[in-house]
């Protein structure tokens, strides 16, 4: 886990880089077009990939314990259909914008880049299946390290591209360098494990026949993630619509920190949680699992997002421009969200663990009702602070029905203490808007001091709270350990 987490930092300093160059070349609206089409090509691509590469490491995770033959010839299988998905969704996006290009008015301005922009849905879509091929082969650090190679090669495509041709040179890039990226997954894949998607004697038919839940599995799982991704842009059409794009390039810089404090843990997530969960095991060792992982969640999110919160204006200064200073406040509610969505994201995939996806897919269309019905409704009083506030209900909302469905369904006890602790890291965030002002850049050196203290006092308080297995006795002692041998 701390190897994995160690790549993922590393992930997240090229995000930041990228994050940073854009903000440089093409300020606060053109961060905002950035971040809505970004967003509208996730939707793409979780609409287009139909739940698959779900479903296909559940699958795979089952088969690579049942035999090698079984693994490569499922691999071979789902790789088939998403070949044949991707290039007919990008086909038809492209077609559909080019012919109705005022399908989406707010954007009808940026229809070439739109366009161009299309053209990474394809490797979007087969890099997630690679890395989840790693994870449900337990290779969970060589697909970190492969998520590693993709985002720094898009990343710094992309800016090349963007240097040299603006938005639309951007995609461009990110399209070339993730097509590479993509190509040299599978290619690996091939060399090092003997997967192939030419193998012979696979009939994609007989393996969905072999597996007759895959299309329900992939079903509800598409369902759930395509309502996070419908979630995140309609907020963002709804603020580039209504308050325009320099207003949107705040939001999505409040949303880009947040997300980046998330994202160690979200890989973490997907790569060791979600494999875990779909092993043959008893229900009980699942809910302990989910429980230990959420809990050092907990943990490492008051480490992670309670210093940001502290100087809001100092982290969207340094990885954007003093442009951006706006957002402050902004991020720090962003950073609840993440602490709520990190949570909400272990209880979806005790639901896929446990068979009952259905649930977590009902969870998120009504977390996407409730929060796109919010920001419509407060983005007039409160503008960009609408986004965050409906983030954080609809969340809310998900969360509460999906442990329902888990102590009623599987009869798993609600995690009083668990949440407590997410509960206390909300808690610690929000103070620390409400006791520091968000805009300040760089306080000194008393201002520095008070935010130490209170950085040390939240992380102590939610310590002191963890099980015995993770408590500060048990930390102590697996130094004094450490240090004998």
């Amino acid at each position: 886990m701390i190897v994995i987490g160690l790549i993922q930092v590393a992930i997240l300093l090229f995000s930041l880089l990228r994050a940073k160059g854009l903000a440089v070349m093409l300020g606060p609206e053109g961060v905002g077009v950035i971040g809505t089409m970004d967003q509208l090509i996730v939707t793409v691509t979780q609409v287009a990939a139909f739940g698959i590469p779900i479903a296909a490491m559940k699958f795979m995770s089952a088969a690579h314990s049942t035999s090698d033959d079984a693994f490569r010839d499922c691999y071979a299988a789902f790789v088939r259909i998403m070949i044949g998905l991707t290039l007919c969704v990008t086909a038809l996006g492209i077609g559909v914008q080019l012919f109705v290009p005022s399908l989406l008015p707010a954007l009808a301005d940026h229809s070439e880049v739109l366009v161009a922009a299309l053209l990474s849905v394809p490797p979007m879509m087969l890099t997630i299946l690679v890395a989840h091929t790693l994870a449900s082969a337990q290779m969970a650090r060589a697909a970190a390290i492969y998520n590693f190679c993709f985002v720094s090669g898009v990343a710094v495509s992309g800016l090349t591209g963007a240097w040299l041709g603006g938005i639309e040179g951007f995609y461009y890039g990110t399209a070339a360098a993730g097509t590479t990226a993509v190509l040299s997954g599978m290619v690996w894949l091939w060399q090092r494990l003997g997967l192939s998607v030419l193998r012979r004697g696979v009939s994609i038919r007989r393996q969905l026949t072999l597996r007759p839940n895959v299309f329900n599995t992939a079903l509800t799982a598409s369902i759930s993630l395509v309502s996070i991704s419908a979630t995140m842009l309609l907020i963002r059409y709804v603020v580039i619509g209504r308050l325009g794009e320099e207003q949107t390039g705040y939001l999505q810089a409040a949303l880009s920190l947040a997300l980046s404090v998330g994202s160690v843990l979200a890989t973490i997530n997907a790569l060791q949680l979600a494999p875990s969960m779909n092993r043959s095991q008893p229900n009980t060792q699942r809910f302990q699992r989910a429980a230990d992982f959420a809990n050092r969640v907990a943990l490492l999110m008051v480490a992670g997002a309670v210093p940001l919160a502290l100087m809001p204006g100092l982290g969207l200064t340094i990885l954007f421009t003093s442009e951006f200073i706006p957002a402050a406040t902004a991020l720090i509610l962003c950073l609840i969200w993440q602490v709520n969505s990190q949570f909400r994201v272990t209880c979806l995939q005790l639901l896929i663990g446990t068979d009952h996806p259905l649930s977590g897919a009902l969870a998120g269309v009504l977390a996407l009702g409730v929060t796109t019905g919010m920001v419509s409704v407060l983005i007039g009083p409160l503008g960009i602070l609408a986004a965050p506030v409906a983030l954080i209900v609809g969340d809310i909302v998900a969360i509460a029905l999906m442990l329902t469905r888990l102590a009623t369904v599987v009869a798993m006890p609600v995690p009083w203490a668990v949440m407590a602790r997410f509960v206390a890291t909300s808690a610690a965030i929000l103070g620390a808007g409400l006791l520091f002002d968000p805009a300040v850049v760089l306080p000194g050196l008393p201002g520095l001091a008070l935010r130490l203290l209170y950085t040390t006092a939240a992380f102590g308080l939610v310590w002191i709270t963890m099980p015995a297995d993770m408590s500060p006795a048990a930390a102590m002692a697996w130094l004094r350990d450490r240090r004998r041998r």
